[in-house]
């Protein structure tokens, strides 16, 4: 705590002392953002979607994480995500297209998160 001491007097028998004191924050500090608790996959949002969507998903801690799109075939459409992401909330968006690019047909898809031992799969239409 650091402050400074003033002394005020008008003769010798009239002396004033104030003492201020403040303390000052000096750093500005950005608010951290808060690690989620557990491994989640959401549902994708639009729903259904006509040209993208998003799909959200939490990770509790640093993780080797894959997010892959399949059709209802269970053949791989496209993977959106296959690296180690730290913790935190993510959203990805798909563009409904395929791993070599091509848009895909109105259907239903499924996405599977794959994150350490954590695995989920939801749905999701896509309306052209």
């Amino acid at each position: 705590m650091g402050g400074r001491t003033l002394s005020y007097g008008a003769g010798e028998d009239d002396i004033w002392v104030i003492r201020v004191e403040a303390e000052l924050e000096t750093e500005n500090r950005e608010p951290q953002p808060q690690v989620p608790s557990e491994f989640t996959l959401r549902q994708n949002h639009p729903k259904p979607f006509n040209s993208a969507t998003e799909i959200r998903f939490d990770l509790p801690e640093k993780v080797r994480v894959e997010l892959r799109v399949y059709n209802t075939l269970g053949q791989q459409v496209t993977t959106l995500i296959d690296e180690v992401r730290p913790a935190g909330e993510y959203r990805i968006i798909w563009d409904s297209k395929n791993a070599s690019g091509i848009p895909m047909a109105s259907g239903v898809y499924v996405y599977r998160l794959k994150a350490g031992e954590f695995t989920d799969v939801k749905k999701m239409v896509l309306m052209r």
